[in-house]
């Protein structure tokens, strides 16, 4: 008998890529400081404009900057903690709206340009960086100012 395609799993056919040796040591390296930076930065956006979430995970993703669950489980790649303080300012803003708008709908985009009206600009800014390339920007620390200020 054939299994209707809805209720098939597919088999994975290639395995899933890993981050390499070199971004795993230094995702260890920067892990504690990359974490009070951007638990520092979703602290004070989420109370600045009443957001709640439940959980913060600070993760070495190879494609994604950021993601956030229907529980309200936040998701970072560390390596925002390298990137400027208006485009790491600009991802969180963007998974916190996804904690009301669980879509990229205009009802999110809206609520996004409420919070951030350039968003744009710094969206635009994002693209030059790909999260599986902050090891080869070993010439950076995490951002002198830590966003704590900003």
């Amino acid at each position: 008998m054939i299994t209707p395609w809805r209720t098939h799993r597919r088999r994975r056919t290639r395995p899933r890529r890993r981050p390499s040796a070199a971004s795993d040591a230094h995702y260890r390296a920067h892990r504690a400081s990359a974490r009070a930076v951007l638990v520092a930065r979703v602290e004070a956006l989420s109370a600045q404009h009443g957001f709640t979430y439940n959980r913060i995970a600070i993760r070495n993703t190879l494609t994604r900057w950021g993601s956030c669950s229907s529980r309200k489980n936040i998701n970072l790649h560390y390596g925002l903690a390298f990137l400027p303080p208006s485009v790491r300012d600009y991802v969180i803003v963007h998974e916190l709206c996804h904690l009301r708008e669980l879509h990229h709908g205009a009802a999110f985009w809206a609520r996004v340009a409420q919070i951030m009206p350039d968003y744009r600009t710094h969206r635009r800014a994002l693209r030059a960086y790909a999260p599986h390339t902050i090891v080869r920007m070993t010439h950076m620390s995490p951002h002198e100012d830590f966003g704590i200020g900003a």
